[in-house]
């Protein structure tokens, strides 16, 4: 009788617990933790210090430092070609004149629980001995799964994430990489976009996988499966409405309200099919940059096109960005950047001076200062007034940029194709290298004086002097009173003497006249 009241009970339950429905589960992730316990040694069974009597000082009046031209990283000499916009360009609008309405897609997406990713802890960055201080790296060597960089973006709680040529996606927390791949739910390895929206989902495209949102938890995946008219994404971007718009590799673009998609291609006006840059001006209009038919202008109702007929450089587009005066900045796939207005066209190629004619990016950052990336030269800042260009011999790991992006310390990363990525410090320092006039960029030790003077002690080449307001470099070594050329250590005291470590000679100070 006792068992069968068990019994009676379990089934009892059983039949309550079956309406309920298993509960949606929820993922985190830990890091694991070490306990790390020390040694403790008692100070009564260590021996009291050493007392020895101060040995007589050597002063030695230092000689004239010899003075070095700084020579300050020059800006490129660019001679645009200004170029009025030759014929009117081609309005088309659809629905009128043979065109097509444009279609109207409700599509349900495959929802896929992310699994958890592969976490690796990150290594310490490397930089190279090339301006050690302006840019810094994460690559292989550094634990980051993946160096073929296609995209990278910072979300609203800001983490970096990383869109890979083949390993996924990462995310970045300044500690740890996580790794989502195929076996964590995404429908595909190559990333070719990422985007975070004004809601914080994460919306990236991909090479077969079609269009991805992700929420932190699921993965929504549109594609040909379920109607999304085609699988390769190129690009993706958010209105001042909260359109969504995405740029496709042969169908298109469509612009999703969050309900429905809406696709426009050339049968409704559009320039072309291929879409690889979209941005939006200070009225609205959305410009959508193609590849191989120039650009098209959509004010809502009707596309206005342009090409090189118009007085583009290359119908081939791979950016578009608008600067602060609203004039748009054209990065073209062989042709060089140009500038838009509204009745004239500046082209930079290499004609003109620029290193490169294909551009890959051109980022504003939160100071309206343009970025340039290119395929093969490297990067280039536009500051309003001059063009700087850095390459891999003032930090860069690689010329081949891809993306750029601004976290929410205003710093900049940068992705490359087979380089990682890298962080841009250059915004706190100045650039210094052999090619400015530095006899020797094994820096050993960095000190700024309390009057903003820089001093760098090298490895192998004595100490050098950078006045605040100068264009010098003042060089000391043991022809003007040092004890040793292999400095290892430079500290200011309250005085504003400078002392200086070396690596065999011990210690001198320096109080701007005798060492």
């Amino acid at each position: 009788m006792k068992n069968l009241f068990s019994i009676f009970c379990l089934l009892a339950f059983m039949s309550c617990d079956s309406g309920k429905q298993d509960p949606e589960p929820t993922y985190s992730f830990t890091p694991p933790k070490e306990e790390i316990e020390g040694t403790r040694i008692p100070l009564d069974s260590q021996s009291s210090p050493h007392t020895f009597p101060r040995p007589p000082l050597s002063i030695k009046k230092a000689g004239i430092p010899e003075a070095i031209p700084f020579n300050e990283k020059q800006p490129l000499t660019l001679s645009p070609t200004l170029q009025p916009l030759t014929t009117g360009p081609i309005v088309l609008k659809a629905g009128e004149n043979n065109l097509s309405e444009p279609v109207t897609l409700n599509l349900i997406p495959d929802s896929v629980w992310a699994s958890l990713p592969d976490v690796i802890l990150a290594k310490d960055p490397f930089m190279r001995a090339e301006n050690p201080f302006s840019f810094s790296f994460y690559s292989r060597p550094q634990g980051l799964p993946h160096d073929d960089i296609s995209s990278v973006i910072i979300d609203t709680r800001g983490y970096l994430w990383i869109g890979t040529y083949g390993a996924g996606l990462i995310r970045f927390d300044g500690k740890y990489f996580s790794s989502y791949t195929v076996e964590s739910g995404l429908p595909d390895n190559f990333i070719l976009t990422l985007f975070s929206d004004s809601q914080g989902r994460l919306i990236f495209g991909t090479r077969t996988g079609g269009l991805i949102i992700f929420d932190g938890e699921k993965f929504l995946s549109y594609d040909k499966n379920n109607g999304f008219p085609n699988n390769r994404v190129e690009t993706v971007f958010e209105d001042s409405r909260g359109n969504i718009w995405i740029g496709t590799f042969g169908a298109g673009i469509l612009k999703y309200n969050g309900v429905d998609f809406l696709q426009y291609d050339t049968y409704s006006g559009l320039a072309g099919n291929v879409v690889y840059a979209i941005a939006e001006d200070k009225k609205g209009n959305i410009w959508l940059g193609t590849r191989g038919n120039g650009i098209s202008m959509f004010d809502g109702n009707s596309f206005t096109n342009y090409t090189t007929a118009q007085g583009l450089s290359s119908d081939f587009i791979s950016s578009l960005t608008f600067d602060s005066a609203d004039n748009l900045w054209i990065g073209t796939d062989g042709g060089g950047f140009s500038v838009l207005a509204e009745d004239s066209i500046l082209h930079y190629n290499v004609d003109t001076g620029l290193p490169d004619n294909d551009i890959t990016v051109i980022y504003k950052d939160f100071e309206n200062q343009l970025w340039i990336g290119t395929r093969n030269s490297g990067l280039i800042k536009y500051d309003g007034v001059e063009f700087i260009h850095f390459t891999d011999r003032d930090g860069l790991l690689n010329n081949f940029i891809t993306s750029i992006h601004e976290d929410l310390t205003n710093k900049l990363w940068v992705g490359t194709y087979g380089g990682g990525i890298g962080h841009y410090y250059g915004n706190i320092f100045r650039h210094y290298s052999e090619n400015e006039g530095i006899p020797e960029t094994f820096i050993r030790a960095l000190l700024e004086d309390k009057q903003g003077n820089m001093w760098l002690g090298m490895n192998s080449k004595g100490v050098v002097k950078l006045p605040k307001d100068s264009n010098q470099l003042l060089w000391y070594t043991q022809k003007q009173g040092l004890e040793d050329n292999r400095l290892r250590t430079l500290f200011e005291d309250k005085r504003g003497n400078i002392w200086l470590g070396f690596f065999n000679h011990g210690l001198s100070v320096f109080d701007g006249e005798n060492f």
